[in-house]
């Protein structure tokens, strides 16, 4: 779990204790503690890379605790990263580190093992000054590889597409900021934006830029124009992700929907646009810590309870059995066993 002030920390789901990572206090190191955690990516080697606010990127062994920093490294080849917003590993060995303000970067890994393994070449994704549409954003939010090796990078102006065949960026939904993009299981392409969420249907490995195209997705009207995403989908098709500062449920094929808010138990406020633990536990934080729930664990609520009358007034004055008008009485009964009231108006 990455924080905004109390570094990185290791969540044991079963026994429900926390370990906080940082750097040994004897030995803190030039960079101080880095307390505010914006990205966390676990290789396939199962170690962390960790992007800070103002520290640039870490790597952690989550076993023996080792930290390494790279911020000189990477300054010495002219990559000054402020705030790291996101990393990925792609199919391909190379190591993308997305930032808030400085763009996007890929890394090459070496052939080390686990910890050992090093960055073995760096490289700063220049803008095409021959073509606007694929200059790459200054703010990357999120990076997703797609199943044809794709990479998809969510930024503050458009979602881009770099296909390795032709080592070239395709760009879609300008002038919107991208939350995130994510691909459900039956191989539709979403995009949660600051206005409203998206859907591109029928992707493959060779489908062109031109041949894709988005069309909005309106949930419901009271969610529209506001900021959504999506981060996963369960095994009966639901997608799950926030919007409004509320959990929501929503099933693509019957279009229906759920909301999850303070009634439901939802605590938290404040969401951040990013989910999913794995397939089951899904997990999305907030401002003030973060929820987990496995989804068939959440049942809906089918009971309609009865309508209860529980007062009766006129002129905003309760009436009791001993009220009456012209002699005649209001009411017979109280008001809770009264089956029938005529109203003349």
């Amino acid at each position: 779990i990455g924080t905004m002030n109390s570094g990185l920390i290791k969540f044991n789901r079963e026994k429900g204790t926390n370990q906080q990572f940082l750097y040994d206090p004897k030995n803190p190191g030039p960079f101080g503690y880095p307390f505010r955690i914006n990205s966390i990516y676990q290789d396939s080697f199962g170690i962390l890379w960790v992007g800070s606010w103002s520290s640039s990127l870490y790597k952690l062994d989550p076993k023996t605790g080792n930290w390494k920093n790279y911020k000189e490294k990477l300054e010495a080849h002219g990559l000054a990263w402020v705030a790291i917003s996101s990393i990925y590993e792609d199919s391909n060995g190379y190591l993308w580190v997305g930032t808030l303000g400085s763009g996007l970067n890929r890394l090459k890994l070496d052939n080390g093992k686990g910890f050992e393994r090093e960055i073995a070449s760096y490289e700063r994704i220049k803008k095409d000054p021959n073509n606007s549409r694929k200059q790459m954003h200054n703010v990357v939010l999120g990076i997703k590889e797609d199943r044809w090796h794709n990479v998809w990078f969510s930024t503050g102006n458009g979602l881009f597409r770099y296909v390795p065949d032709s080592d070239d960026f395709d760009r879609f939904l300008e002038q919107r900021q991208i939350y995130n993009e994510f691909h459900d299981n039956s191989g539709n392409l979403w995009a949660g934006t600051a206005t409203g969420l998206f859907k591109a249907e029928g992707l493959t490995a060779n489908t062109a830029e031109k041949d894709i195209q988005f069309k909005r997705v309106e949930i419901a009207a009271k969610f529209v124009g506001k900021g959504i995403a999506f981060g996963s989908e369960d095994k009966n098709g639901n997608l799950w992700g926030v919007v409004d500062n509320k959990i929501l449920r929503y099933n693509p094929k019957s279009g229906g929907y759920k909301i999850f808010d303070e009634g439901d138990g939802v605590l938290t406020k404040g969401f951040r646009y990013g989910a999913d633990f794995d397939h089951e536990l899904k997990a999305i934080p907030g401002n003030n810590g973060f929820i987990t729930f496995h989804p068939d664990s959440l049942k809906d609520n089918t009971f309609i309870p009865p309508i209860v009358f529980t007062d009766f007034q006129i002129s905003n004055l309760s009436v009791s059995l001993k009220d009456s008008v012209d002699g005649k009485p209001i009411l017979t009964k109280v008001i809770n066993h009264t089956d029938k009231i005529t109203l003349p108006y």
